[in-house]
């Protein structure tokens, strides 16, 4: 089209001879239409866009691919019936303008003629796994005066993909009465179908929690959605921002005056999603500017809370098993068989509503679940249970409703539950609670001026009488504050209250001291129990170090010394600590750890808690890994390392430091991206290869050489030219034969590309030829 259009506007320069001052468009004559090459403004914009343009039986119309660059939406736009790719501008709505003075065409056009455009928040798959396997292990001993303790807790995991099989075991060298020596912990195997945000889990697992009643340990399966686990993935009602624009523009939403997300969009229809904002209420400011400097402003309510989810989103579980009792002592404690369904979806941007269903042979539940935005005030999350006990016959009932608003600077809870003494619920806990109601109340404040925070609480819980007993009603109020004495100084000080029987009140005032990289000193004093401690630490932030803490405690009138210890090492972390008392002691050791495979490779590493990488840069020792631009450590004498604490579902880019390579060597890639799953391994090759120089001589069309200085770039490889000498040879540092196109710009502005195929023999025998290849 660019030859096309410099070869009319020739032809125009050659056939005007008289310039009408009315008209200073170029013009040239094709098929008796008179065409104009004019500029090209939308909308009051410059789009710095040329395009031809005629008229044709007092229709005009213009190029549509130069409309098409702009963002126009040419297929709803009628074509010329000859001329198929000229656009007809007369269309309702839209207006057009000479303006001669410019060389320029001024069209108006309304926003629905521009493309639509929808902005999401990037959303990625997480890699599949490399086939490994993992071992855990935990080691823990404990002496005292009176006896010494020896146990071990280990996973050992296999993965692949998206799948995870683990086993967890835990030995104790002296077990109580009722405890195994040897205990099976669990068995799971769990399966991410990150495309539909869904787990599938077969083996030990927990039921989902609700605000009535806790999760209960159970045998069995378990499907559902886990994006409230996805920290890339925004499923609460965060408001997504929809509008028009005429010409480029700037969104800004503020809310209670404070501007929490901007983003530009092209002319046309938008939808953008306003981040990842959470716990935010109040007013709100959608403010709209396009580039010409027009402003408008809509005002809204809103209730922004995590607990919301975004309108049409369906949060679910399903369950089904045997409920699991004493895990901790022995491995095979099932008992009764259950099924629980559990679905949640958004209604509204302010509306959640939900149930939960469970049903077994002795007890039956079913709960209501809603929350509600209510306006900007206040977030209501609440809930309404009936259970069905088979025994008896009998329902019980239970309620709760929990109040919260956050503010800028201070923000509150009301957290309110009651059963009746008839409601029963499947759990694994051999106890039952027996209580009647509880109450939670909640302040926080924060920037107060004098202080910097105080948080105040109240407690009351009451207990229906069983058996005969009757606990007695729990009334606790605690107050707290904290205060910036200096730049390293601090205190935090606080008073509780018990209202029950026992009446017990105490105070706590602590002083903290921040001496930078030498470490912290920590001084606290508590009432209650009289008691007084002093400490000083050391911590380190990085992978590998040691940290510790030296302290003495004064408790009535016995004084006591203590050391903690944290060696973090490559292989693991070692833990050691000392209690000397007056008149006994006690020490213990604990150390954590891993064996990893991964294909290959087999290391001792820290504890897999998280994902973890092999990275491997091909048998070169000593080389810098870094972690998301953050040093990690550095390859061993077999050119790999093992990186850990990869957390699940977030972006991380694995890189090493191609600075440290020898001036022959070169690679494809210093960098790659990994986004894992949670205890799984993903290995990363970075192969690094040895260079050769090819001698290359280039010619023009008309075989001569190119001038020394001329510039030639490689597609594909550095972005540093190189550049031709006085022989017409240019030298390229290539890894492996293969085709490659060269760009090639000489001192005198001019610019040519070429290709040239190098083979297996011509890359080995570099030295001992020259290729050439012709310009053009």
């Amino acid at each position: 089209m660019k030859v096309t259009k410099i070869l009319l506007m020739i032809a125009c320069g050659m056939g005007l001879t008289n310039v009408n001052a009315e008209n200073v468009q170029q013009t040239v004559q094709k098929d008796n239409l008179e065409m104009f090459i004019v500029n090209i403004w939308v909308n009051g914009l410059d789009y710095k866009t040329e395009a031809i343009h005629f008229s044709d039986g007092g229709q005009r119309y213009i190029e549509c691919e130069a409309l098409s660059r702009i963002g126009i939406h040419i297929e709803r736009i009628p074509r010329h019936l000859v001329k198929k790719e000229f656009c007809l501008l007369n269309q309702p709505g839209v207006t057009v303008e000479d303006d001669y003075s410019l060389q320029a065409i001024k069209i108006n056009f309304p926003v629905n003629y521009f493309e639509d455009t929808h902005y999401e928040l990037e959303v990625e798959n997480p890699e599949k796994a490399n086939f490994g396997g993992f071992v855990n292990y935990s080691l823990f001993y404990n002496k005292d005066d009176a006896e010494q303790d020896f146990n071990t807790f280990s996973e050992i995991g296999i993965f692949k993909d998206y799948w995870l099989l683990k086993n967890a075991f835990l030995y104790r060298n002296e077990p109580e009465d009722i405890e195994e020596g040897f205990l099976r912990v669990n068995t799971t195997l769990d399966v991410e179908f990150p495309k539909i945000f869904s787990r599938l889990t077969l083996g030990d697992t927990t039921s989902p929690y609700s605000s009535l009643n806790n999760s209960f340990r159970f045998g069995g399966l378990s499907f559902g959605t886990n994006y409230t686990n996805r920290p890339d993935f925004v499923y609460w009602n965060a408001p997504t921002l929809n509008g028009s624009a005429s010409v480029p523009s700037t969104i800004d939403l503020y809310i209670n005056g404070v501007r929490l997300y901007r983003d530009s969009v092209t002319p046309g229809n938008y939808n953008l999603p306003a981040g990842a904002m959470l716990n935010q209420a109040g007013d709100a400011q959608i403010v709209v500017e396009d580039i010409l400097g027009n402003r408008s402003v809509q005002s809204f309510p809103v209730y922004i809370n995590s607990r919301l989810l975004k309108p049409k989103l369906n949060e679910y579980n399903i369950s089904l098993g045997k409920l699991r009792y004493n895990y901790d002592y022995v491995d095979d404690d099932y008992r009764e068989f259950f099924t629980k369904l559990f679905y949640r979806r958004g209604i509204t941007s302010s509306m959640t509503l939900g149930g939960d269903f469970l049903y077994s042979k002795d007890v039956s539940n079913f709960d209501f679940l809603w929350t509600q935005g209510i306006s900007k005030y206040l977030l209501m999350d609440s809930a309404f249970s009936v259970s069905q006990t088979k025994a008896n016959d009998e329902q019980g009932y239970a309620a709760s409703i929990a109040l919260s608003r956050d503010f800028r600077n201070w923000s509150f809870s009301i957290n309110s539950r009651y059963f009746t003494q008839e409601y029963q619920y499947l759990s694994g806990d051999i106890y039952d609670s027996n209580i009647e109601a509880s109450n939670i109340l909640y302040f926080n404040f924060s920037n107060l001026g004098f202080i910097d925070g105080l948080n105040l609480s109240y407690i009351y819980q009451s207990y229906y009488e069983q058996n005969g007993f009757s606990n007695d009603a729990q009334k606790i109020f605690d107050i707290r504050a904290s205060k910036s004495l200096t730049k390293k100084l601090y205190t935090n000080f606080g008073f509780y209250k018990d209202f029950g029987n026992d009446g017990d009140h105490g105070f706590n005032i602590a002083l903290s001291y921040d001496w930078e990289e030498k470490g912290q000193i920590y001084l606290n004093h508590d009432t209650e129990d009289n008691e007084t401690s002093l400490s000083f630490s050391h911590r380190t932030m990085t992978q590998n170090g040691f940290d510790y803490v030296l302290g003495v405690n004064r408790t009535e009138e016995e004084v006591n010394y203590n050391a903690y210890g944290l060696w973090k090492t490559s292989i693991g972390n070692l833990q050691l600590s000392h209690d000397e008392y007056e008149n006994r002691r006690n020490s213990q050791a604990m150390f954590e750890g891993a064996l990893v495979w991964l294909g290959s490779k087999i290391a001792f590493t820290k504890y897999a808690d998280n994902a973890f990488a092999l990275v491997e840069v091909d048998q070169h020792p000593n080389l810098d890994i870094y972690r998301s631009a953050s040093l990690a450590g550095s390859t061993n004498n077999q050119g790999y390392m093992f990186i850990h604490n990869i957390i699940p579902y977030i972006h991380y880019d694995i890189s090493f430091d191609h600075n440290q390579l020898a001036m022959e060597e070169t690679f494809e890639h210093s960098s790659k991206k990994i986004i894992g799953l949670d205890q799984r391994g993903y290995k990363l090759d970075f192969p690094i290869y040895k260079t050769k120089r090819i001698a290359l001589r280039i010619k023009d069309a008309q075989q001569n050489n190119l001038v020394i200085g001329s510039e030639v770039l490689v597609d594909g490889l550095s972005t540093e030219p190189s550049f031709v000498d006085s022989q017409g040879i240019v030298y390229l540092y290539l890894f492996k034969a293969g085709t490659y196109n060269i760009k090639v710009k000489t001192n005198r502005g001019q610019q040519c590309q070429a290709q040239f195929i190098l083979n297996e023999n011509q890359f080995q025998n570099s030295d001992k030829q020259i290729l050439e290849t012709i310009c053009k």
